[in-house]
């Protein structure tokens, strides 16, 4: 492992500044002109102390990207798309030193802890192979600097971390976030719990206090240094939530029976959520959600971890869809244009104005050899009375629970439900035009921070992605009581550590006789409820594109400060959620 002599940042922003060179090699002219443009914002953001990063890119930067991005919509891989949140050092060191091309490496962002970045020492990170690899980690890291694993990734390939930190000598950020949080109108012990809660976070420890994290983030994203360290506290705040997710995998992996190679698809699938990508495969998603939705872990972390699920499962599906209404040899060439509208406007929620055609995909959709997890979400689409809703009235979960297992059965029944139909693999790396994979514009291989940005990942696609949610959720529920043995589940669960109750909403649950049960022993119906009540429903797991953060309490914070300009009524708002 060797250390990459130039920081991430700078090579991207040489890049963006070299006459727009950070789009792929298909990029228009078009294109370069934004990337230009959008370069050119972020150096009047950039701070007189040279960071890296102006880390406040304005909607209008956003939709700039947009427009870059849309512009090269027929690229397999996208370079690294960060013009609006990096800062070039001089025109003239981009002339004279040779710039990197990211947009075919195989990139892992890890958060330093304030120690480590400090004087040095090392880091354990797993890659999308499910190896877990210790790294030397050299003391004072840029930040966005990178470090090189040789041969370590997949198929062999090298592999870099871009390391971020909160370290910076010159601009304390230690003590203006501590001087925000004195001087917050809120009550001493709120304050003493947001100084808990930015303490873990610098020392990458994982967060419990989600409450307090929630205020903490408010604080910051309403000040006035969020230009100054917006992206890198970002950064920091979900990664303390990422790593209880992370803990709690790898506890029950440990607990399990499961084989090595099984256990490394697990952790491998996990790292292509975190990099809010697609799955190469369905199996070891179905597991991951089990580890989660069984699990201990609060409501809010679940909910947070369900909503990467959904948008990851989507863009699977997805990607298979949009990849056999290309090369499948049922389709005429002359089709495929109308079939591919068609079904992205199913896709988006849109009318469907060509019914013909629509008629014609539903035909091709009966006999074409799909997995059963897609063509039983488009046929759910499909069907305009699967009700949304939150479900917490037992009829309404029933129904969605019956609907979703009578298209089961009747897939399985007519033959779409063959073995080799579920061992589908996904190939990643290739994007088509039309994919979900290429508006996910912050996902890691679109040149995003992934889950680290807290960011959704889709736009549109509102129906899909709660749909998609649904159908994880019945999977697994009907999870086998051997099969979470095999997983650790009931191994690491029990009804003494469960937590099942959402306030006095699980009294409800009395009536299916399951008011004493720990979630771990629930299957069928029981289950499917349960989750749902303990996560408050499904609703609100796709955002639209303005909308940066989902508030594991429930409240949006970022729709909080668009909404409402009363900051303090705001502040209570959140502190109350401190001590429900």
């Amino acid at each position: 492992m060797s250390d990459q002599q130039k920081s991430f940042w700078d090579s991207v922003g040489k890049k963006a500044s070299g006459l727009g060179k950070s789009i792929g090699h298909q990029a228009s002219e078009t294109s370069k002109k934004m990337t230009k443009k959008a370069t050119d914002a972020a150096k009047q953001k950039a701070t007189e102390m040279g960071e890296t990063i102006s880390n406040n890119a304005s909607e209008a930067g956003k939709k700039v990207m947009e427009t870059a991005t849309g512009s090269v919509e027929s690229a397999k891989k996208q370079t690294q798309n960060w013009v609006e949140n990096i800062y070039s050092e001089s025109e003239e060191s981009a002339e004279s030193t040779p710039l990197h091309d990211w947009s075919l490496d195989e990139l892992y962002h890890t958060f330093i802890r304030s120690q480590t970045a400090s004087f040095g020492g090392t880091q354990t990170v797993t890659l999308k192979t499910g190896k877990s690899y210790t790294v030397k980690i050299p003391p004072n890291p840029k930040e966005g600097s990178t470090l090189r694993l040789k041969g370590c990734g997949l198929d062999g390939q090298d592999a870099f971390l871009v390391l971020h930190t909160l370290l910076n000598p010159v601009f304390n950020i230690d003590r203006k976030i501590n001087n925000l949080i004195v001087q917050a109108p809120v009550y001493d012990r709120t304050k003493v719990r947001c100084l808990e809660a930015y303490n873990r976070i610098i020392l990458a420890l994982p967060t419990e206090d989600y409450a307090a994290l929630n205020l903490l983030d408010y604080l910051v994203f309403s000040s006035k240094i969020y230009s100054e360290i917006g992206q890198r506290y970002t950064i920091a705040s979900h990664n303390s939530r990422l790593l209880r997710l992370e803990d709690c995998v790898q506890k029950l992996l440990t607990a399990s029976q499961l084989e090595t190679e099984e256990q490394k698809r697990i952790r491998s699938t996990y790292q292509y959520l975190r990099s809010g990508e697609a799955v190469p495969e369905f199996k070891a998603l179905d597991q991951l959600d089990a580890l989660i939705l069984y699990s201990n872990l609060k409501p809010e972390l679940k909910k947070y971890y369900l909503r990467a699920s959904a948008i990851t499962r989507v863009m699977t599906i997805d990607w298979i869809m949009v990849n056999e209404i290309d090369v499948n040899q049922q389709i005429v060439q002359s089709d495929r244009p109308r079939f591919l509208a068609v079904y992205l406007q199913l896709r988006n929620d849109q009318e469907i104005v060509d019914l013909r055609t629509l008629e014609a995909f539903d035909a091709w959709v009966e006999k074409a050899n799909l997995p059963l997890i897609c063509t039983m979400t488009y046929k759910l689409i499909r069907q305009r009375e699967f009700e949304l809703n939150d479900e917490f009235e037992l009829d309404d979960c029933s129904e969605s629970y019956q609907a979703i297992e009578a298209m089961n059965q009747a897939l399985k029944t007519s033959g779409k439900g063959q073995e080799f139909n579920e061992n589908y693999r996904v190939n990643v790396m290739e994007i088509k035009p039309g994919m979900l994979t290429e508006t996910a514009y912050h996902s890691v291989s679109r040149g995003g921070l992934g889950l680290l940005s807290g960011m959704p990942m889709v736009k549109d696609s509102k129906t899909f992605i709660e749909t998609a949610a649904r159908i994880a959720i019945t999977r697994v529920s009907q999870i086998t009581s051997a099969d979470k043995n095999k997983l650790g589940i009931s191994t690491i669960l029990n009804p003494e550590t469960t937590n099942t109750t959402v306030g006095g909403n699980w009294q409800a649950v009395s009536a299916l006789g399951t008011q004493e049960q720990g979630m771990s022993q629930l299957s069928g119906l029981d289950a499917y409820r349960a989750i749902i009540m303990e996560i408050e429903g499904v609703m609100g797991l796709s955002q639209t594109s303005d909308q940066k953060s989902v508030n594991q309490s429930g409240l949006n914070v970022w729709k909080l400060l668009r909404g409402n300009s009363d900051q303090q009524r705001t502040l209570e708002q959140l502190e109350h959620q401190l001590y429900c």
